[in-house]
């Protein structure tokens, strides 16, 4: 599209509704200091709500071809194509769904309730910049601006020991995350004399020490950020020690953005290196599957079990990554984003009610759920399952389009792997699905209280986990055209 005088202006209005939904919680909180949740819960909830309408507005503006590499805003640091509107919407939608769960954290952040619902718009906000830049500096920015949000987010319930030391541990997972990716940065520029990933992909053509280790730094530091291998021990502590919700949205809009930056760098910065980086990311992909489901089969909290099938997920996912010279396997692994966030959601959705009726985070206290709470024994049951890839649901047809798409790119060993990986995860989630439906409950337990947000964000995560599989070719139709934007042509 022919950039007009507003264009600049225009392209950020999702960001900014976000940006004035945040000051907005963060004003009312420092003047009215006993404003009730559900107002911040309206606040935020409107807030996303319009980001995603105007983000769905851009489609009248957006040629037909899904090739089409968009428009871009702010002398190109910024790009709005198919690929950008996709993975907002998701964003968008991560987000909304933390905020409804909100009701069951009231108690325990009465005193920064505001600043929490501000952290969370802040956070969207830093996804949503991540997904859409393709130059340094801006991408520099939404990293930082994502990772510090999550941070005080992790550690919004300060009277909680673990909550404190999952802050620290989100922190140094960050830290690390962000000196490598810099480095890996700095590399760039040196190589291709601009902070514009374009201009890069245009000098590095050739597979030199130099390139190889700036491709090296910067894919493993987005890595990083996500607790992939060899970051892999401190992800299941955060997703333990941090709220429930808070640990969902880690683990769906973090890594959603994260994954999202990580298409847009490998497409756009080394196509011409892809062999070099390829192999890299395929021995990730193995240990992280290998690790996540050895481990699960090991816990006997049901938060490190989940935290551990989701780590074995984002390593299917990478299978994905591979097949990128197809836009089948960009799609692939934007479907399998979409739908393990929707999962991991749902798991937490089902963690946050049963926690808040003080039932302790071990296999055999959530024995008997679906006698207090069947809803919550559905949810966490079908989220489970989805996340071990087992069928019918949506997570195995996730992990049957990335496992193709390796395969179509020549990698088979990994589909052996990924194999391996869904038989342990498999026995992982049986376990917890015979302690929640088989086993009698605790004499002393009591039916959960459900409060109504939080029963509407429980039936919509676990409905969709479902559902979703009836509407793998839609979705799917949808990744398709928003990959069209990132893979090379």
């Amino acid at each position: 599209m022919k950039p007009t005088v507003f264009t600049a202006l225009v392209d950020l209005l999702p960001e900014a509704v976000l940006l004035l939904g945040a000051l907005a919680c963060l004003v009312l909180a420092a003047t009215r200091r006993r404003t009730a949740i559900t107002t911040y819960q309206v606040i935020a909830g409107a807030s996303l709500l319009a980001a995603t309408g105007m983000n769905f507005a851009y489609l009248r503006g957006m040629p037909v071809r899904a090739a089409d590499p968009g428009y871009l805003a702010f002398g190109g640091g910024l790009v709005v194509d198919r690929f950008t509107l996709y993975l907002t919407a998701t964003l968008c939608a991560f987000a909304f769904l933390t905020v409804l769960l909100g009701t069951l954290l009231s108690e325990r952040i009465r005193t920064h309730v505001g600043e929490y619902h501000a952290f969370l718009l802040l956070a969207t906000l830093g996804a949503v910049l991540l997904v859409s830049t393709r130059e340094m500096i801006s991408l520099w920015v939404a990293v930082e601006l994502l990772g510090v949000s999550l941070v005080l987010l992790v550690g919004t319930v300060k009277t909680s020991r673990l909550g404190g030391e999952a802050a620290v541990k989100q922190l140094v997972l960050g830290i690390a995350g962000s000196a490598i990716l810099l480095y890996g940065l700095a590399l760039l520029y040196g190589l291709g004399g601009s902070t514009d990933l374009v201009e890069v992909a245009r000098t590095a053509t050739h597979a030199n020490a130099a390139t190889a280790l700036a491709m090296a730094l910067v894919l493993i530091g987005l890595l990083g950020k996500v607790g992939l291998v060899p970051f892999q021990r401190l992800l299941p502590d955060v997703l333990q020690g941090a709220p429930a919700p808070v640990a969902g949205l880690v683990a769906s809009l973090g890594v959603t953005a994260v994954f999202g930056l990580f298409l847009r760098v490998s497409a756009t910065a080394f196509p011409a290196v892809r062999s070099n980086w390829t192999a890299l990311v395929a021995l990730v992909a193995a240990l992280s599957m290998l690790y996540g489901s050895l481990l699960a089969l090991r816990q006997r909290s049901v938060r490190r079990v989940v935290g551990h099938l989701a780590l074995a997920q984002l390593g299917v996912v990478l299978l994905g990554v591979l097949g990128q010279p197809q836009s089948s396997g960009v799609a692939a692994v934007m479907f399998a984003l979409f739908s393990g966030g929707i999962t991991v959601i749902a798991a937490a959705a089902a963690i946050t009610l049963v926690e808040a009726a003080g039932t302790p985070d071990t296999v055999a206290g959530y024995q008997g759920l679906s006698r207090r709470s069947p809803g919550a024994a559905a949810a966490l049951s079908l989220s489970v399952v989805s996340l071990a890839g087992l069928p019918p649901l949506v997570g195995f047809f996730g992990r049957l389009l990335t496992m193709q798409a390796a395969v179509q790119a020549g990698y088979a060993w990994l589909l052996v792997v990924a194999l391996v990986a869904t038989v342990l995860g498999a026995v992982a989630a049986v376990r917890i699905v015979r302690a929640v439906f088989a086993a009698a409950p605790d004499e002393d337990a009591l039916p959960l209280e459900e409060p109504a947000p939080a029963r509407a964000a429980l039936t919509v995560c676990g409905v969709a986990v479902i559902g979703l599989a009836a509407a793998v070719q839609p979705l799917l139709a949808l990744a398709s055209g928003g990959a069209g934007a990132v893979v090379p042509h």
